[in-house]
């Protein structure tokens, strides 16, 4: 649906659903937005150790976050 929103607007082969998670994850990082936070509302998953134990999903303050995006 997202994708055919964006060739109705003429942006097909200038912009991706993907991009707007790279465009996402700059901004929130050039504004000192916690690195675990941005990654938790990407959905990505850490490897090792940390990806193992760690099932924190940093909910309120990714909240604020995605407020501020």
């Amino acid at each position: 649906v997202f994708i055919m929103a964006l060739r109705r607007m003429g942006y097909e082969g200038r912009q991706t659903p993907h991009g707007f998670r790279h465009i996402a994850s700059t901004l929130l990082n050039n504004r000192g937005f916690d690195e675990r936070h941005i990654e938790a509302a990407l959905a990505h998953v850490k490897d090792g150790v940390a990806g193992v134990y760690n099932k924190a999903q940093y909910l309120d303050d990714r909240k604020i976050m995605l407020q501020w995006y």
